[in-house]
């Protein structure tokens, strides 16, 4: 009886741990791409004048840990028709150490930038360059 006691709170403890596995926190990081001059990879506050603007859709966000040791992807996603996009990023170890972020898109140049995930309060702003301009006047 004692045995068949241990297999059901073995059974219990591992059916409690695989659910609490799968919930494990996620956050995301959003933002918006646009056009301009030079490429540009940065957090700014929500409320950002440059968030109203037109934004490039079918632009790919990617987000990296360890950029510096060649990088994980973490998290990913493409811009919608306004050039708005969310990254979640279930690994909440990038939270504490400075994440590649990377941008790219047909008929532009690609952008990147190493930093911190922002808090909810700020956005990323991504500003990519037409493929073919040097950025300089």
């Amino acid at each position: 009886m004692s045995t068949l006691r241990i297999h059901a709170v073995s059974f219990a403890l591992f059916a409690t741990a695989s659910f609490f596995a799968g919930c494990a926190a996620t956050t995301s990081m959003t933002g918006k791409v646009i056009q301009g001059g030079v490429g540009f990879v940065g957090v700014v506050d929500a409320t950002d004048e440059r968030f109203k603007s037109d934004g490039v859709a079918g632009v790919k966000v990617t987000v990296t840990k360890n950029p510096q040791e060649g990088g994980v992807r973490i998290g990913e996603a493409t811009t919608d028709a306004k050039g708005n996009f969310n990254v979640v990023i279930s690994d909440q170890s990038a939270l504490i150490r400075p994440a590649g972020i990377a941008a790219s898109g047909p008929g532009y140049q690609p952008a990147s930038g190493v930093m911190n995930i922002p808090p909810k309060a700020q956005r990323v702003l991504i500003i990519v360059r037409p493929a073919g301009s040097s950025g300089m006047r």
